[in-house]
């Protein structure tokens, strides 16, 4: 095309720009594998492992060795910098010896400019994928997915991060901002000095800062935020705040903020440094900052004056501008400080939690790292995902909820982890889970949420303290609609940032008897316009019925669902075989005796697509029971699965695990089962070993020889604190539960209220 036809000129022609910044290649797969030599060093190729080798210039860098026994592939980044465009592109597919006094055999390969490697592109901006035949098996090609940085100019780096910023704005209702400049270096070029003069330097300032702190983990997706909105920012303000002083004077304050705090900071800053928290403040003052500046450029006409219509909904614009200005001189005295705020911010800080005593907050509801999906798994669905959620996504900007449906077992929680985790900086989680009163009730939701907004953005706190702050009546209302008015509403008013929510599991929401407050809740979530425009809402279920009518019918503008049972199986898979692989092979302290390579094939192949089998599988192949070992264990779960229906796949599991573990036919011990696994699922609160032991040894007859400790040591890959005296015992698998309360699914081991023999339950 003319675009990279224009761009590879540039490259190729400008002594000054001959220089790509860097180049990434993302991901090599060799086509057509089979065309390669099938005996290298006489040892069968499927015996191999191999691994790629890249020569840019000459620097050489080598991948991770991946098995000759499936297809070659290797998903990993390796990075080259300051790469010349007329340098040579190298790749080699090596085999592995088994000794070391031997070196690795050369299979094949090939040798390209970079500069051809690159013209295969439409524009060095997307994703290149490069094929490449073998020079002695033409046959077989060599696949790579590469990612360009040239040294472009600011214009064009700030054109790239337009669609970040300026697509969402042209997207809502009513905006009146105006198009994209197709050609942002030309629309640069005719910015008024003065503009240029002003954000040019806040851009050059905070692109280091933001640099320096990228390898501090706990500021890494702060940074990237920041600086992205700052990009789009620069770009959409060029043309239309020309006349107005007093944007100018928030952005040569953040300039003067900016110059202060960058000073040194690289020398002083390391992962578990104090200044962090202030530093992650910065950050999410400099989002809400120029996310307020768009919105307040998208209402802007021609000449840079606010539309006549709009002008009273920004009569506290020049207030607002007032209190960014402030709040970044308070974080430049704090950051100086490293030591928190002051004393009579704290005083604040403490009245304002103290006004808000009455908010019901449900305590370990949030998501969590340690239900994340293995990394490199699930990686379409997330990267969807993520999309949606951030700033780039122009194209699905204006639609509040993506609702991720799938049945159980299928990695719908994992995968709200996974976003819940990465996207923390953006907002917070919320987990239903059936069995735990408060964390069913639909009316803990929004109070919960609202708190944990509180503790993380200083502003929607004060506001929400405004809103219900010292009103005990207002706090604890049984109105969902009042309570998503004030909680959750209200205080957004005063934030223009994103915000997420991600709600797990809300299938489990809601009382079986009484479903009005659940009804009441869908209906909310599911009406367009009861959303505050900047509101995102993250969502997985089980497909009920309820929840499906409620979403899947018609505003496809307002909802996006997604269908897990979409997801390719080629990918859910792969997906599965690398955590079986990673979970018995990779991670495994010791080696399991038998478990190879084509067991978590045949494994991944069992599980029919559900993580869950993966999941609990793995646990009782890594962890048998005492007298079986891992093979015994493999064999016996892949034999019993054979045949078995996908929708009865898990419930064959359980029932194969308990098994091995108990005799159903041994009344005694079944007996002990019931009413000990009856005191753990039916009890208000999780007890503790020593509770559960206390009951039943009131209950249990002289002679029972087996008491509650027996049963539960076994069952650590369904509960936890099975092994510590006072630790809660707290389900891990929510589907073993519902398995064991339906008789008609786990039989023999069915437990049932009455099984625990306690009348009116005391735990209760």
């Amino acid at each position: 095309s003319a675009a990279v036809e224009k761009e590879m000129n540039d490259l190729t022609e400008s002594p000054g720009d001959t220089m790509i910044l860097r180049l990434d290649v993302l991901r090599v797969k060799v086509l057509g594998q089979e065309h390669l030599p099938q005996k290298i060093a006489r040892t069968k190729f499927s015996k191999r492992k191999f691994y790629i080798e890249l020569k840019v210039a000459n620097t050489k860098q080598k991948t991770k060795q991946c098995e000759g026994s499936k297809m070659l592939e290797w998903n990993e980044v390796v990075t080259f910098t300051d790469v010349d465009s007329s340098s040579t592109f190298e790749a080699a597919v090596y085999a592995k010896r088994t000794s070391i006094l031997h070196d690795a055999v050369k299979v094949d390969g090939f040798s390209d400019s970079v500069t051809s490697i690159l013209s295969s592109s439409e524009t060095l901006d997307t994703l290149l994928v490069v094929t490449r035949h073998l020079d002695s098996c033409p046959a077989a090609q060599l696949e790579f997915h590469i990612k360009v940085t040239t040294s472009a100019s600011l214009a064009s780096d700030a054109g790239a991060a337009i669609g970040s910023t300026a697509n969402p704005v042209q997207k809502l209702p009513g905006s009146r901002s105006p198009p994209i400049p197709t050609d942002v270096a030309s629309a640069a070029g005719n910015t008024a000095q003065t503009v240029e003069d002003v954000l040019l330097p806040v851009l050059q300032k905070i692109e280091p800062f933001c640099e320096i702190v990228k390898s501090v983990s706990e500021l890494h997706p702060y940074a990237k935020i920041a600086l992205s909105i700052v990009n789009g920012v620069y770009t959409i303000l060029k043309n239309q705040l020309q006349r107005n002083d007093k944007i100018r004077d928030l952005f040569m304050r953040m300039d003067s903020f900016y110059s202060a705090v960058g000073k040194d900071l690289k020398s002083r800053l390391g992962d578990g440094d104090p200044l962090i928290a202030v530093l992650q403040r910065i950050f999410v003052m400099t989002t809400e900052c120029c996310s307020f500046i768009q919105s307040y450029a998208s209402n802007l006409d021609a000449n840079g004056f606010v539309l006549g219509a709009l002008k009273n909904s920004f009569s506290s614009t020049d207030g607002r501008i007032k209190t960014y200005c402030d709040t970044f001189d308070f974080l430049e005295q704090t950051f100086y400080k490293a030591l928190g705020i002051e004393t009579q911010n704290i005083v604040q800080m403490i009245a304002e939690y103290a006004s808000l005593d009455d908010l019901p907050h449900v305590g370990g509801a949030s998501l969590n790292a340690e239900g994340s999906c293995l990394k490199g798994t699930r990686r379409d669905i997330i990267s969807y995902a993520s999309n949606w959620i951030g700033p780039s996504s122009a194209s699905v900007a204006q639609q509040s909820i993506l609702l991720l449906i799938g049945e159980a077992g299928t990695g719908k929680s994992a995968i709200a982890s996974t976003i819940a985790v990465d996207f923390a900086v953006l907002g917070c989680s919320f987990g239903f889970k059936r069995g735990i009163q408060e964390r069913c009730n639909p009316l803990n939701l929004f109070p919960t949420i609202a708190r944990d907004l509180a503790d993380f953005d200083d502003n929607f706190r004060r506001a929400l303290c405004d809103s219900v702050g010292n009103k005990k009546a207002l706090q604890t209302t049984t109105s969902l609609e009042l309570q998503f008015q004030h909680f959750i509403k209200n205080p957004m008013a005063s934030i223009s940032r994103p915000i997420l929510v991600v709600i797990d599991a809300l299938d489990e929401c809601g009382d079986a008897k009484d479903r009005t407050q659940r009804a009441a809740l869908l209906k909310l979530l599911a009406t367009p316009g009861k959303l505050p425009l900047n509101l995102r809402f993250l969502i997985t279920s089980r497909p009920e019925s309820d929840i499906c009518s409620h979403f899947e019918d018609p505003n496809e503008h307002y909802i996006i669902t997604k269908r897990m049972n979409e997801i390719s199986i080629e990918s859910t898979s792969e997906d599965i075989t690398l955590y079986i692989r990673t979970r018995l092979i990779t991670d495994s302290q010791s080696k399991l005796d038998g478990i190879d390579e084509a067991c978590c094939q045949t494994l991944a192949d069992t599980s029919q697509g559900l993580f869950q089998w993966a999941y609990v599988a793995c646990k009782h192949i890594a962890y048998p029971p005492p007298g079986r070992t891992p093979w015994e264990q493999y064999t016996r779960l892949v034999q019993s699965a054979s045949g078995t229906s996908h929708g009865n796949l898990l419930d064959h599991l359980y029932t194969e695990a308990l098994r091995t573990l108990f005799d159903e036919n041994d009344m005694e011990i079944m007996s002990t089962f019931n009413s000990v696994l009856g005191l753990v699922l039916f009890s208000y609160e999780p007890p503790t070993l020593a509770v559960v032991e206390a009951f039943h040894e009131s209950l249990a007859a002289p002679n029972k020889y087996h008491d509650a400790r027996d049963i539960l040591r076994h069952l650590g890959c369904f509960l936890s604190g099975v092994t510590e005296t006072n630790t809660p015992i707290r389900l891990l698998d929510k589907w073993f539960c519902e398995f064991l309360t339906d008789r008609n699914r786990s039989k023999g081991f069915f437990v049932g209220a009455a099984e625990v023999h306690l009348g009116p339950n005391p735990l209760r």
